[in-house]
């Protein structure tokens, strides 16, 4: 729910940068690992998900998005 929720909430960000959610990784159809991330691609924002592989790195346009329960 972070994801959809912080999407509807962000009026601005920057091109080229990306708003990774902290969360458990979600499996698709052929087992690859995907978290959800929020993404300024071309004119609007965009909920998408991506590859969480161990041996990944993080893009420095990328920021991680942790939520604190109340």
């Amino acid at each position: 729910e972070v994801g959809p929720a912080l999407l509807l909430l962000l009026k601005e960000q920057s091109k080229h940068e990306w708003l990774w959610i902290a969360m458990e990784a979600l499996s698709d159809s052929y087992g690859h690992l995907l978290v959800f991330f929020v993404e300024y691609c071309d004119v609007d924002l965009w909920l998408d998900a991506g590859h969480n592989h161990s041996d990944d790195y993080w893009n420095p346009g990328g920021r991680l998005v942790f939520v604190v329960p109340a």
